[in-house]
């Protein structure tokens, strides 16, 4: 998986490796070594290594501004609220000057 930070890294130059390993089930079989059994011969760990009947794929998306402001309330909303606060701020700066005048 490769993750990539956009909100830190302006430049996009650094990139993540991440690796998961799952393990979807184990089984835990006990037997006994005699002792007469030769020293040569003797097993003290078995490894049985099989493909799993389950695929699992992770996905990671880029998430930006825009995407962010479209969940949140829209970009329209977004917009609407930056232009009303820049056009309030210069009409009551308009407003003061003609009352002053």
């Amino acid at each position: 998986m490769r993750l990539r930070d956009k909100s830190w890294d302006i430049f996009e130059l650094t990139e993540y490796m991440l690796n998961f390993f799952e393990k979807s089930s184990t089984q835990l079989l006990s037997s006994f070594m005699l002792p007469e059994t030769p020293i040569a011969s003797r097993e003290y760990v078995k490894v049985y290594l099989r493909a799993d009947t389950k695929k699992r794929i992770y996905k990671r998306e880029d998430y930006d501004l825009v995407t962010y402001l479209g969940d949140i309330g829209g970009l329209m909303d977004f917009v609407m609220l930056f232009g009303w606060f820049i056009s309030t701020h210069f009409v009551s700066r308009l407003l003061y000057a003609s009352l002053i005048k």
